[in-house]
């Protein structure tokens, strides 16, 4: 189930538990069978048990990987947060009206994203608005992404770097 987020590897996915006889049972298989698009029917079964996070639902979240941090990044995060704040991004965050940013150090966002219920780190020129090149699908906690946020150098696919470089 590689590429799918928490949520929906705990929910379990039809199009992913298919075999040769599942086809007659699954309407996802079907779907993948008849058409040969894993990609289109993956996006459709996205959609249907997709919902954006609440800015109280995502505030919980925060808290509980924020008690999972070592004091100085707690003392950042209590430096360069806000409440969160709806910032579009577009392809990706138009179905749900964009993402929520929780924090800013200088042109870098923290963001949550609730498609893949994990979060990212962009760098932005627009303040409220995630550059569709800036679109990650990391699913990183907390204590994973603050020293991002903070410029510190961090393994990347295809390198090392931080945002920003």
């Amino acid at each position: 189930m590689v590429g799918l987020s928490r949520k929906q590897r705990s929910l379990g996915s039809p199009l992913f538990n298919c075999d040769r006889e599942g086809i007659d049972r699954a309407p996802s298989c079907e779907s993948v069978a008849t058409r040969g698009w894993v990609t289109a029917t993956l996006i459709e079964w996205n959609q249907m048990i997709w919902k954006p996070v609440s800015p109280e639902e995502l505030v919980k979240i925060i808290d509980r990987e924020l008690g999972a941090c070592p004091g100085e990044l707690r003392a950042y995060f209590q430096s360069v947060a806000f409440e969160p704040t709806m910032w579009s991004q577009a392809p990706h965050g138009n179905m749900g009206g964009g993402f929520w940013a929780i924090a800013v150090d200088q042109n870098r966002v923290l963001w949550y994203n609730d498609i893949e219920d994990g979060l990212n780190v962009s760098v932005f020129t627009v303040w409220g608005t995630i550059p569709a090149e800036e679109y990650w699908c990391n699913q990183d906690e907390l204590i994973v992404a603050l020293p991002v946020l903070m410029g510190r150098p961090t393994l990347k696919a295809g390198g090392t770097g931080s945002a920003g470089d």
